[in-house]
């Protein structure tokens, strides 16, 4: 729960810079490995899915961290 949320307190350009390499590597080894893929084609897809991923898991981390603080501009807030 701490390393949450110290997440959740970092800045956004920051969570960036962290989860993007991180998304790259994840779905690097995730296309070469279990979906098979060769080298070339898994580190595309690795960086094309990052692109993607990474604002989702930047905005998902910021929509949980403004629900944990009492649900400013929640839709279940009242």
């Amino acid at each position: 729960m701490k390393l949450l949320l110290a997440w959740e307190r970092l800045p956004v350009p920051a969570q960036v810079a962290i989860a993007f390499p991180v998304l790259v590597l994840v779905l690097f080894a995730f296309h070469l490995g279990p979906l098979g893929q060769p080298v070339t084609r898994a580190v595309f897809y690795g960086f094309f899915w990052s692109i993607l991923a990474t604002p989702v898991v930047v905005l998902a981390s910021q929509n949980e961290a403004r629900k944990r603080r009492g649900g400013e501009g929640s839709p279940h807030s009242g």
